[in-house]
């Protein structure tokens, strides 16, 4: 009998494919009927994409080209839980070129595995695989929404239409630097492919290898599990909505020989009940047991709220602000904001964003006996952090040929920032001569300048392959590469701290920084990493509402919401003190809510410690008021609830729980000693009065 498409099922999902092509036609949530693929993209290539050397686009044949030449059709098998689906051919469109490759699906319970088999990888640049193409969910898409992990989320509701915003930006200068700040709108063009589209890297730009598409009532898992970091883009696309639908997909970079095989990491497409939560669950089971052990940090960064940032020792064009004498000062000035930890910036020679890797005292701002009294004047009670970038050094200090990336075709990866006459080396971070020099210099910050930890900048950003024959390294050992700088700092006793947010340095960091200030526009959303793994402290920035030179005017415009969402998320604070460009002692109403804040996040550490977030997960009749935002942790015996409220009413709201708290109490900046909070039982759960109070911590025991 003929077949125009094989149905093939397992669990609670069914597949068919085109029994000519191997395309995929239908993706089918058992337990609900729904078919989740509800456009059929005719001019997108599924299920993968080869590209060559000189930049052809290879993809499986189409079924009109293989009625005229069956000698093109795929082989498609089935065996127990596992579909195998092989090509001996594959065309640009136009001509047809041998290749051998093959995918596999199998199924297990809700979820598919795909996994691509290449048996000759060595003429191909990228591959693509696998491509699910045409998906919405529901009866429309513009209740859809994306939770994409770039720099520990996004969320994009009705990702076909905000996709196809045209592209806006707020340009800001600020000394040498030239900033551009998305503005509602994140793609804003089409691509190659003829769609907008959202792509990024992990480890690097992503942090986590998983996205998830939801609209409440049903939703897609899509994620790239592999046995190591390996670096893999995931890309979500719409043709936008002209063309209704969204695609995901995986991309991965071929750096084999000649001759040698490349076989994918396993793609795992899920279905679950529209719950984004609910693909965060599988990814941290998937992750957390893979995850390295990481190395301890001192405990005193655990009760700690956040630190005052000084990036005013050296600017970049060599201005000073602070010199080593004015350390004792500022430690005065940070214990005045109820903190105990300082970070210093253009510390050493040359300065910020000029002077790297000179991290050795600079002459014009004092000397190495000050600079090191500096660190221990006060004891144990303020703590001082060193930035150092963990990216990038200056080319005209040095030669950094063995150590610096190496592109493929053979130049040395070189950058700018601020100051166009400053060129940087983008350093390998698994070649030995960064390796070693990279531990030297958390030795030198630890033993001669007494600091207690490090602030790696640029940590977890811009992964690059490096295809240098002297490193000793493959290509895409990136990340390999710097969990082994990080795992040598083990024994210096350090609080380290990174830029950027990425699962796979979590263990080995005190803190990651998300900086949610530079997409406010763009549909920000920490808590995507928060809650996939809420033991992994995040630290975030505040500024104040007025006199910010640093940051365009609609960052300071959102002072309360940055505040508010920092202390609900649990974050650490990074709060800067640059004198005229961003302090907030030139705005003082903000600097009192500001301490108020700071000392609710201490009491709540040294009360109750971190909890578990836990999101709104176990929460329900949510206040609609979006100035009124409410997190769930859970502790040893019982629940905390942070609670920021720019309403200034009371709100009521309902934790789901089947133990009654025996107490419930707030409490506030104003009242550390805490209120009984009026609670009612209810079939669902516990229904509470949540105070007027702006911040307050509500404790169910």
């Amino acid at each position: 009998m003929y077949q125009s498409r094989y149905h093939f099922s397992g669990g609670d999902i069914s597949v068919a494919l085109d029994a000519l092509s191997g395309e995929l036609l239908e993706l089918h949530d058992l337990r609900t009927g729904e078919n989740f693929i509800k456009n059929s993209l005719f001019t997108a290539p599924q299920p993968l994409i080869l590209t060559t050397g000189d930049g052809r686009r290879l993809y499986p044949p189409r079924t009109d080209r293989i009625l005229t030449d069956p000698s093109l059709r795929c082989e498609i098998s089935h065996n127990g839980d596992t579909v195998e689906v092989r090509y001996s051919h594959l065309t640009d469109g136009e001509h047809i070129y041998p290749a051998e490759v093959r995918y596999t699906v199998t199924f297990d319970g809700n979820r598919t595995h795909w996994r691509l088999y290449l048996q000759d990888a060595g003429d191909f640049r990228t591959v693509r695989f696998p491509c699910i193409n045409g998906v919405y969910l529901g009866e429309t898409w513009e209740d859809d929404a994306l939770y994409y992990p770039n720099t520990a989320g996004q969320r994009f509701v009705n990702p076909v239409d905000y996709f196809a915003r045209p592209m806006r930006h707020i340009q800001w200068r600020w000394q040498e630097y030239r900033y551009h700040y998305p503005a509602d709108s994140c793609c804003g063009w089409k691509n190659e492919d003829d769609m907008y589209a959202m792509r990024a890297v992990y480890p690097g730009g992503l942090s986590m290898s998983y996205l998830d598409y939801a609209d409440g009532q049903s939703g897609l898992y899509f994620a790239s599990h592999g046995e190591d970091a390996s670096l893999v883009m995931l890309g979500a696309a719409t043709p936008g909505p002209a063309n209704p639908c969204m695609c995901f997909y995986a991309q991965y970079e071929l750096t084999a020989a000649p001759g040698e095989a490349f076989v994918s990491n396993d793609t795992v497409v899920a279905l679950h009940g529209g719950d984004w939560h609910e693909g965060a669950d599988m990814y941290r089971a998937y992750k957390e047991p893979r995850l390295d052990a990481g190395i301890a940090h001192p405990a005193w960064f655990d009760t700690d709220a956040g630190l005052l940032a000084h990036y005013d020792f050296k600017y970049q064009n060599g201005g000073v602000v602070h010199t080593y004498r004015d350390i004792p000062a500022l430690k005065e000035q940070a214990k005045a904001f109820g903190l105990k930890h300082l970070l210093f910036s253009g510390w050493h020679t040359d300065g910020f964003d000029n002077g790297f890797p000179q991290y050795y005292p600079d002459p014009e701002l004092g000397t190495e006996e000050e600079l090191h009294d500096g660190c221990l004047c006060g004891g144990d009670g303020i703590h001082t952090t060193f930035y150092i970038n963990a990216r990038i050094a200056n080319v005209r200090y040095k030669d950094i040929s063995d150590r610096v990336i190496i592109q493929r075709d053979g130049s040395q990866a070189l950058e700018r920032y601020g100051n166009a006459g400053i060129t940087f080396g983008c350093m390998c971070p698994s070649s030995p001569g960064w390796q070693g020099e990279m531990a030297e210099i958390l030795g030198r910050a630890k033993h001669r300048y007494a600091v207690d930890g490090v602030y790696l900048d640029c940590l977890a950003a811009g992964a690059r392959f490096c295809f240098s024959g002297e490193h000793g390294h493959a290509p895409g050992d990136w990340c390999r590469g710097y969990k082994t700088i990080l795992s040598g700092a083990d024994a210096l006793n350090l609080v380290l701290m990174g830029e950027h947010v990425c699962d796979e340095y979590g263990p080995y960091l005190a803190g990651q920084l998300t900086q949610s200030f530079f997409n406010l526009k763009n549909c920000v959303f920490p808590e995507m990493y928060r809650y996939t793994f809420p033991t992994h402290r995040l630290i975030d920035m505040l500024y104040p509402s007025r006199n910010l030179a640093m940051r365009p005017v609609f960052v300071e415009q959102s002072s309360d919401r940055l505040m508010r969402t920092a202390f609900v998320d649990g974050m650490y604070f990074w709060i800067y003190d640059l004198e005229d460009d961003n302090s907030f002692s030139r705005d003082p109403e903000q600097l009192e809510k500001l301490k108020a804040v700071i000392r609710l996040r201490t009491f709540w550490l040294e009360t109750f410690g971190a909890g578990i977030f836990r999101d709104t997960v176990g929460l329900a009749g949510l206040p609609q008021d979006v100035r009124c935002l409410v997190r769930r942790y859970g502790l040893p015996d019982g629940i905390l609830l942070a609670w920021a409220n720019g309403s200034g009413e009371e709100q009521g709201l309902t934790v789901l729980t089947d133990r009654m708290p025996g107490t419930v109490k707030s409490y506030t900046p104003g009242n550390p000693d805490g209120v009984t909070v009026p609670a009612e039982q209810t079939a669902g759960g516990l229904r509470l009065t949540l105070p007027a109070d702006e911040y307050a911590v509500i404790v169910l025991k």
